[in-house]
């Protein structure tokens, strides 16, 4: 509100009073020197991790910024993209799924702005969603996460980015996960492709086995 008076310039259609930010446990302050700045948290996490992990809890309780606080909303966006990139079934009837969704929704917002109901309800539509490759179900749930700016990016570039910096960070290639992984089914012995499957662990890469093949993903 100062800041509107001062620059003449909207910054919000609303004003909520939310309850307080703490660092560890201890409130967040400038005499305490513990305070985080945008800018700084932005070289870290990107945009949706940061909204997602500050609207988890309702806007009047507390927030407890611990060590894991971002990295588990980094984990939790990157699945949700990453079941947003997979669902591409075109032809299910489920508008029934799609209109409970909205409406679970859309009851959570109008209970005070009750933005952990509101994930509540997309989380139970996303393992729907996980099931289905619904694409359908899919739009719904970013029209819905629109209202937060969440989930706006195109799915395949956020998941490739996300992995080509897990990549450099750990100095590994995809043509190198890809031998490490032919050179693992070439052994005879379970041993040494378990060593290999190690090594790569290390490396934040996981090897997931299915019918089709063997396929690798980046742990966060």
């Amino acid at each position: 509100a100062q800041t509107e008076a001062l620059t003449g310039k909207k910054f919000a259609n609303f004003w909520i009073h939310n309850g307080l930010i703490k660092i560890n446990g201890q409130k967040m302050s400038k005499s305490l020197g513990n305070g985080i700045l945008l800018e700084d948290m932005l070289k870290h996490y990107d945009s949706d991790t940061i909204r997602f992990g500050l609207l988890r809890n309702t806007y009047s309780s507390d927030i407890d910024v611990t060590e894991t606080f971002f990295t588990d909303a980094a984990v939790q966006i990157y699945r949700m993209y990453s079941m947003l990139m997979a669902a591409k079934v075109k032809d299910l009837d489920d508008e029934k799924t799609i209109e409970e969704l909205s409406s679970e929704f859309i009851a959570a917002m109008d209970d005070n702005f009750n933005t952990s109901a509101a994930f509540a309800t997309i989380f139970k539509y996303m393992n729907i969603l996980a099931n289905t490759n619904s694409a359908k179900l899919a739009e719904k749930i970013k029209e819905l996460m629109a209202v937060f700016n969440i989930l706006q990016k195109d799915p395949s570039k956020y998941i490739n980015d996300v992995r080509s910096k897990i990549l450099n960070v750990n100095k590994i290639t995809e043509s190198e996960i890809s031998e490490k992984i032919g050179a693992a089914f070439g052994y005879s012995d379970f041993d040494a492709a378990d060593a290999i499957r190690d090594e790569l662990i290390k490396k934040h890469i996981v090897l997931r086995d299915s019918p089709a093949g063997t396929t690798w993903d980046v742990e966060l």
